[in-house]
Protein backbone atom coordinates (compact mmCIF):
# COMPACT_ATOMS: atom_id res chain seq x y z
CA UNK A 1 0.00 0.00 0.00
CA UNK A 2 2.70 2.49 1.00
CA UNK A 3 4.09 1.66 -2.51
CA UNK A 4 1.36 2.07 -4.28
CA UNK A 5 0.70 5.43 -2.82
CA UNK A 6 4.42 6.77 -2.70
CA UNK A 7 4.57 5.82 -6.86
CA UNK A 8 0.94 7.78 -7.30
CA UNK A 9 2.68 10.83 -5.40
CA UNK A 10 5.90 10.24 -7.50
CA UNK A 11 4.20 10.30 -10.84
CA UNK A 12 1.83 12.66 -9.95
CA UNK A 13 4.88 15.42 -8.89
CA UNK A 14 6.98 14.23 -12.76
CA UNK A 15 3.19 14.93 -14.66
CA UNK A 16 2.39 17.99 -12.97
CA UNK A 17 6.80 19.23 -13.32
CA UNK A 18 6.39 18.32 -16.88
CA UNK A 19 3.50 20.05 -17.31
CA UNK A 20 4.80 23.16 -16.47
CA UNK A 21 5.57 24.74 -20.00
CA UNK A 22 5.86 28.13 -19.55
CA UNK A 23 8.37 28.77 -17.48
CA UNK A 24 9.41 32.33 -17.16
CA UNK A 25 12.41 33.71 -14.85
CA UNK A 26 12.88 37.08 -14.00
CA UNK A 27 16.36 37.92 -13.87
CA UNK A 28 16.36 41.25 -12.78
CA UNK A 29 16.49 45.01 -13.49
CA UNK A 30 19.16 47.23 -14.87
CA UNK A 31 19.92 51.18 -15.84
CA UNK A 32 17.27 52.45 -13.19
CA UNK A 33 17.69 56.14 -13.32
CA UNK A 34 15.70 59.53 -12.69
CA UNK A 35 15.63 61.88 -15.40
CA UNK A 36 16.03 65.67 -13.69
CA UNK A 37 14.01 65.86 -10.63
CA UNK A 38 14.33 69.94 -10.61
CA UNK A 39 11.79 69.76 -13.32
CA UNK A 40 8.20 69.25 -12.32
CA UNK A 41 7.27 66.64 -14.53
CA UNK A 42 10.43 64.15 -13.91
CA UNK A 43 10.62 60.17 -15.03
CA UNK A 44 12.20 56.75 -13.92
CA UNK A 45 12.93 54.38 -16.23
CA UNK A 46 14.50 51.09 -16.42
CA UNK A 47 14.92 47.58 -18.00
CA UNK A 48 13.82 44.12 -16.52
CA UNK A 49 15.57 41.61 -17.91
CA UNK A 50 13.78 38.22 -18.36
CA UNK A 51 14.35 34.43 -19.64
CA UNK A 52 11.82 31.87 -21.04
CA UNK A 53 13.47 28.49 -19.91
CA UNK A 54 10.69 26.71 -21.67
CA UNK A 55 10.59 25.10 -24.83
CA UNK A 56 7.79 27.22 -26.29
CA UNK A 57 7.66 30.27 -28.35
CA UNK A 58 5.43 32.78 -25.73
CA UNK A 59 3.95 35.78 -25.89
CA UNK A 60 4.62 39.13 -23.63
CA UNK A 61 1.40 40.66 -22.62
CA UNK A 62 1.78 43.45 -20.51
CA UNK A 63 3.96 44.76 -17.54
CA UNK A 64 2.37 46.30 -14.87
CA UNK A 65 3.93 47.47 -11.53
CA UNK A 66 3.19 49.74 -8.90
CA UNK A 67 5.78 52.13 -7.84
CA UNK A 68 6.83 53.05 -4.69
CA UNK A 69 9.68 55.75 -4.12
CA UNK A 70 11.44 55.97 0.41
CA UNK A 71 8.16 53.90 0.54
CA UNK A 72 5.60 56.28 -1.05
CA UNK A 73 3.08 54.80 -3.39
CA UNK A 74 3.50 56.95 -6.84
CA UNK A 75 1.60 54.85 -8.83
CA UNK A 76 1.00 52.48 -11.36
CA UNK A 77 3.55 51.28 -14.62
CA UNK A 78 1.57 49.74 -17.72
CA UNK A 79 3.69 48.74 -20.24
CA UNK A 80 1.79 47.04 -22.92
CA UNK A 81 3.21 44.92 -25.51
CA UNK A 82 2.74 41.99 -27.87
CA UNK A 83 6.02 40.69 -28.32
CA UNK A 84 7.26 37.04 -29.37
CA UNK A 85 9.90 35.55 -26.73
CA UNK A 86 12.06 31.94 -28.21
CA UNK A 87 12.43 29.39 -26.23
CA UNK A 88 15.39 29.13 -24.36
CA UNK A 89 16.38 33.37 -24.84
CA UNK A 90 16.79 36.33 -22.55
CA UNK A 91 14.47 39.03 -23.72
CA UNK A 92 13.95 42.64 -22.18
CA UNK A 93 10.97 44.74 -21.53
CA UNK A 94 11.92 48.88 -20.55
CA UNK A 95 9.53 50.81 -18.52
CA UNK A 96 9.16 54.50 -18.12
CA UNK A 97 6.74 56.32 -15.58
CA UNK A 98 6.82 59.70 -15.40
CA UNK A 99 5.40 61.48 -12.03
CA UNK A 100 4.92 64.66 -10.18
CA UNK A 101 8.19 66.14 -8.76
CA UNK A 102 6.08 67.09 -5.62
CA UNK A 103 5.84 63.46 -4.66
CA UNK A 104 9.16 62.83 -3.81
CA UNK A 105 11.10 66.07 -3.57
CA UNK A 106 8.77 69.17 -1.49
CA UNK A 107 8.92 72.70 -2.82
CA UNK A 108 12.24 74.98 -2.98
CA UNK A 109 13.78 71.33 -1.49
CA UNK A 110 16.72 70.01 -3.05
CA UNK A 111 16.85 66.24 -4.59
CA UNK A 112 18.21 64.40 -2.26
CA UNK A 113 21.50 61.82 -3.37
CA UNK A 114 19.76 58.25 -3.40
CA UNK A 115 16.11 56.69 -3.50
CA UNK A 116 14.50 53.56 -2.49
CA UNK A 117 12.87 52.65 -5.73
CA UNK A 118 10.59 49.09 -5.08
CA UNK A 119 8.90 47.76 -8.49
CA UNK A 120 6.08 45.14 -7.56
CA UNK A 121 3.73 43.57 -10.35
CA UNK A 122 3.70 41.14 -12.78
CA UNK A 123 4.67 39.77 -16.10
CA UNK A 124 1.81 38.58 -17.78
CA UNK A 125 2.60 36.68 -20.91
CA UNK A 126 0.48 34.01 -23.14
CA UNK A 127 1.20 30.26 -24.28
CA UNK A 128 0.48 29.34 -27.96
CA UNK A 129 -2.75 27.98 -26.65
CA UNK A 130 -3.92 31.61 -25.42
CA UNK A 131 -3.69 30.92 -21.51
CA UNK A 132 -2.48 33.43 -20.17
CA UNK A 133 -0.24 33.00 -17.28
CA UNK A 134 1.49 35.44 -14.97
CA UNK A 135 5.06 35.71 -13.33
CA UNK A 136 5.51 38.35 -10.01
CA UNK A 137 8.08 40.19 -9.89
CA UNK A 138 9.68 41.96 -6.75
CA UNK A 139 12.30 44.57 -7.20
CA UNK A 140 14.21 46.84 -4.38
CA UNK A 141 17.09 49.03 -4.44
CA UNK A 142 18.77 52.68 -3.51
CA UNK A 143 19.24 54.79 -6.50
CA UNK A 144 21.87 57.47 -6.53
CA UNK A 145 20.51 60.61 -8.27
CA UNK A 146 22.84 63.02 -10.27
CA UNK A 147 21.44 66.37 -10.72
CA UNK A 148 23.13 66.55 -14.50
CA UNK A 149 23.70 70.39 -14.11
CA UNK A 150 25.64 69.81 -11.25
CA UNK A 151 27.43 67.46 -12.65
CA UNK A 152 28.28 69.39 -15.33
CA UNK A 153 29.17 71.67 -13.20
CA UNK A 154 31.25 70.33 -11.38
CA UNK A 155 33.01 68.81 -13.99
CA UNK A 156 34.22 72.20 -15.15
CA UNK A 157 35.26 73.24 -12.13
CA UNK A 158 37.72 70.14 -12.14
CA UNK A 159 38.72 70.99 -15.76
CA UNK A 160 39.46 74.68 -14.51
CA UNK A 161 41.24 73.15 -11.01
CA UNK A 162 43.70 71.09 -13.77
CA UNK A 163 44.32 73.70 -15.98
CA UNK A 164 45.33 76.02 -12.75
CA UNK A 165 47.43 72.74 -11.70
CA UNK A 166 49.52 72.25 -14.97
CA UNK A 167 49.92 76.12 -15.07
CA UNK A 168 51.53 76.09 -11.81
CA UNK A 169 53.38 73.42 -12.37
CA UNK A 170 55.05 74.59 -15.54
CA UNK A 171 55.86 77.72 -14.01
CA UNK A 172 57.60 75.56 -11.02
CA UNK A 173 59.28 73.67 -13.46
CA UNK A 174 60.17 77.19 -15.43
CA UNK A 175 61.89 78.53 -12.51
CA UNK A 176 63.78 75.43 -10.90
CA UNK A 177 65.07 75.24 -14.86
CA UNK A 178 66.29 79.07 -14.47
CA UNK A 179 67.94 78.41 -11.04
CA UNK A 180 69.72 75.15 -12.50
CA UNK A 181 71.30 77.20 -15.01
CA UNK A 182 71.93 80.21 -12.93
CA UNK A 183 74.53 77.69 -10.62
Amino acid sequence: MKKTLFSFITILLIFSACKQETAIEYKKTVDVKFSNLQKNNPKINGIMLFHNISENELTVKDLILTLRIDGKPIGTIKEKEYKAVKPNTEFSIPFKYNFEKNEIVAENQVPADVYLVELEGDLTMIAKDGKEFVIPIQYKEAIDYHDKQAEKDEKKASKKEMKKAKKELKKAEKEAAQSANEE
